[in-house]
């Protein structure tokens, strides 16, 4: 099964439970940045918690690192990924936040 395929399949599936994921328009050349970001985004790091949400710390570099040899890219692929991944992660905090505000909105603290 194609990446494509697998893919289209999961969309499927969570529009089926109602939730509509918009696939991103993604050039063929950095989709390897995109499967990255997902594929290493559950080894992250989080911080705090307790009487807080906790909050999504960045992939360490030490896993980009790892990606990129065992995927064979070059060396010069683990700065530009690491750069290309603290950045969706930025993004991927602010999002988180916007959640927890969301979900916590009008409760008492």
């Amino acid at each position: 099964m194609e990446w494509g395929a697998v893919s289209q399949a999961f969309r499927d599936k969570q529009e089926a439970k109602g939730r509509h994921l918009p696939a991103p328009d993604i050039p063929d050349h950095l989709a390897w940045i995109w499967r990255a970001w997902h594929r290493l985004t559950a080894d992250r790091n989080w911080r705090g918690g307790g009487l807080a949400a906790p909050v999504p710390g960045s992939i360490p570099w030490k896993l980009v690192r790892e990606w990129t040899e065992f995927h064979g890219r070059p060396a010069d692929d683990v700065d530009f990924l690491d750069y290309c991944l603290r950045e969706m992660d930025s993004v991927y905090a602010d999002w988180h936040a916007k959640q927890v505000k969301k979900a916590t909105a009008g409760k008492p603290r």
